[in-house]
């Protein structure tokens, strides 16, 4: 039950909160972007330190050391965060999606360049597939920009980065997940603060009209307190099931935000040849995730295979279980 229940969990938080975000940025035209994500932060913030204080672990939440360290992420979770909700803002939900998958692409590269991993022919010909229908799909955008499509091609790059800084940080012990995401806000939120108050003007916020109405601070509470049960989902769900299910529950959300954005999304204007870029785009995510479990499979299986063929050695196998 806790599989099923952490998987449509993580689905239905995670969907909800995209087109909240699309809601207030379109649909409300809420004025001040780093006003939501420091409001996100804030909360995170206040949970964290919640929890930490009934565990009993408020010295891992107040070091000088860890605070200085977790740098350079914060930067680039701030840019990644503001230019995530800039591209929400200015681009149809299913130009988003398609646009998104760039990340890959970029993962791909930087694994090669800092790795020296080279993937498999199966997977280069799913991510061109990928890239191509997105590709295709975005020369028949009418609503094209070049400043707003750079834009996301600047998410896209961050989320990369930031991935890889996160996984470093926390494969060599820094940081447990919640003390990462902890600094991480802790940093990140003084960047927003002063683009809020100096870069963006915060007048609009305070007289903004719908402050009043109740579907709007209803969409509004979804932002900003689902910015923190979003992480949370994704490890519960990755928890009970594995990182494979994860993926393939984000693949259905996107699909789904896909069709929702075609068929109510305002930014959207359906035509034929963008319609079948997004589909082969979409295609080309499906069979890249099929090819990511098949390879991982087949590699599993091969360690128990060579585990099977190597000597019964009572030394290797203690230093191996150490």
């Amino acid at each position: 039950m806790k599989k099923i229940s952490s998987a449509i969990f993580y689905g239905l938080v995670s969907l909800l909160l995209t087109i909240a975000n699309k809601q207030i940025l379109t649909i409300y035209t809420f004025p001040s972007i780093s006003f939501i994500f420091s409001l996100q932060l804030a909360f995170t913030i206040l949970i964290l330190y919640g929890i930490g204080i009934q565990q009993g672990h408020t010295k891992r939440y107040m070091s000088l050391n860890l605070l200085k360290s977790i740098y350079p992420l914060p930067v680039i979770y701030f840019i990644n965060a503001s230019t995530g909700l800039m591209s929400t803002r200015n681009l149809s939900l299913p130009m988003f999606v398609a646009l998104r998958r760039f990340t890959i692409i970029f993962t791909l590269i930087m694994e090669f360049m800092l790795l020296g991993i080279v993937p498999s022919r199966k997977i280069c010909t799913s991510v061109v597939i990928m890239m191509f229908g997105s590709v295709f799909a975005a020369s028949y955008d009418f609503s094209f920009d070049f400043i707003v499509y750079s834009i996301i091609l600047i998410n896209d790059a961050a989320t990369t980065f930031y991935n890889v800084i996160s996984k470093q940080k926390l494969e060599n012990n820094q940081f447990s997940k919640e003390t990462l995401i902890f600094y991480n806000s802790i940093n990140a939120l003084p960047l927003l603060l002063i683009q809020t108050f100096l870069i963006e003007d915060l007048g609009n916020v305070t007289s903004y009209i719908y402050w009043r109405d109740s579907t709007f601070l209803t969409i509004f509470t979804i932002t900003i307190v689902f910015g923190y049960i979003y992480n949370i989902s994704i490890t519960l769900c990755t928890k009970y099931n594995s990182p494979l299910t994860t993926t393939v529950v984000g693949i259905i959300k996107n699909i789904i935000t896909t069709y929702i954005g075609i068929m109510t999304d305002p930014d959207y204007t359906f035509n034929v040849p963008n319609c079948i870029g997004l589909h082969l785009s979409l295609f080309g995510a499906i069979l890249y995730s099929y090819t990511v479990f098949i390879e991982k499979s087949n590699k599993v299986k091969q360690k128990s295979v060579d585990s099977i063929d190597v000597p019964m050695n009572l030394e290797k196998i203690t230093i191996e279980t150490q």
